[in-house]
């Protein structure tokens, strides 16, 4: 073959392969872009009726295929999703993905029911001392007193019941439902006191 033939063939198909290579880069590229998503799944236990926030949750990145194959309709669905936004309406276990109407719902109560969780436990809101909100965690533990009168002994009104949320001067546990009425009436115009328990607090 003419050596100046040769050189041509050689010079059209190194431009070609270039070409094709980065045609194909480009194409890789964008596509990586597009099929990876972002899921949060739980970071601990969340027990049922927890109001779902950042700190029990973290960002797991993962391929379209597998969100399309394991958890298509798992949260957040756009960035404007928050979690504080959803509850969890049964035990959410650590690394679990959340997937409305499967662990969560927008409503703190599940479909169906008024304001029952599984196994009939209801969420109640006491006001409280000495909760120590920064370290009272979400699904710890505690047992709860009421003085009803001053020079009365402490009397133990729920015991080894979970913490659901806590505040300065507040707290919401799970009470079984058929304890609502007593523990109402037990606490009505009283703080109740928070007694954490050791096998709560060992890690």
């Amino acid at each position: 073959m003419n050596p100046r033939l040769r050189y041509l063939l050689a010079t059209v198909c190194a431009v070609a392969a270039a070409v094709l290579t980065v045609t194909y880069l480009a194409g890789v590229g964008s596509a990586g872009e597009s099929e990876t998503e972002v899921i949060w799944v739980a970071r601990q236990e969340i027990i049922p009726g927890v109001q779902l926030s950042a700190g029990l949750l973290q960002l797991v990145e993962v391929d379209g295929p597998t969100r399309r194959l394991l958890a298509r309709e798992a949260l957040p669905h756009t960035p404007a999703d928050a979690p504080e936004a959803w509850y969890a309406t049964r035990t959410i276990l650590p690394g679990e993905a959340l997937v409305p109407g499967e662990n969560v719902s927008l409503d703190p109560a599940p479909a169906g029911r008024e304001s029952a969780w599984p196994g009939e436990m209801r969420v109640v809101s006491l006001p409280a001392e000495g909760v120590g909100a920064p370290e009272l965690r979400a699904g710890e533990e505690v047992d709860l007193y009421v003085i009803p009168g001053e020079g009365r002994e402490a009397v133990r009104i729920l015991t080894a019941t979970r913490v659901v949320h806590a505040e300065a001067d507040w707290v919401t546990v799970l009470v079984p439902d058929e304890q609502v009425p007593a523990v109402l009436a037990a606490t009505d115009g009283l703080a109740v006191k928070v007694v954490r328990r050791l096998e709560g607090l060992l890690p």
